[in-house]
């Protein structure tokens, strides 16, 4: 889920299964869209040996009257990998 310099968020997921998936490049890898790692990227799987299929949940509900939206990024077995909760200020 990177972050531009603004603050933007851009949650998104890639394959659903290993057979599907490769490594991601990483903010900085001259070779990527940002060779200047501008964008700041929380979780990344950016080796051969960690690229995964898995899915992305999202859930939007009202917690303490608070609409909120929960981000959870799961393996292809379930395994939570990353969670990021948003609340509406």
């Amino acid at each position: 889920m990177p972050c531009t310099p603004v603050g933007l968020r851009n949650f998104r997921q890639g394959a659903l299964v290993d057979n599907n998936s490769r490594a991601g490049r990483v903010a900085g890898d001259k070779e990527s869209t940002d060779p200047d790692a501008e964008i700041k990227q929380f979780y990344v799987e950016g080796t051969p040996e960690s690229a995964s299929g898995g899915f992305l949940l999202v859930e939007v509900e009202q917690q303490d009257g608070i609409p909120t939206a929960t981000f959870d990024f799961y393996d292809e077995h379930k395994k939570l990998l990353y969670k990021s909760i948003k609340k509406v200020e």
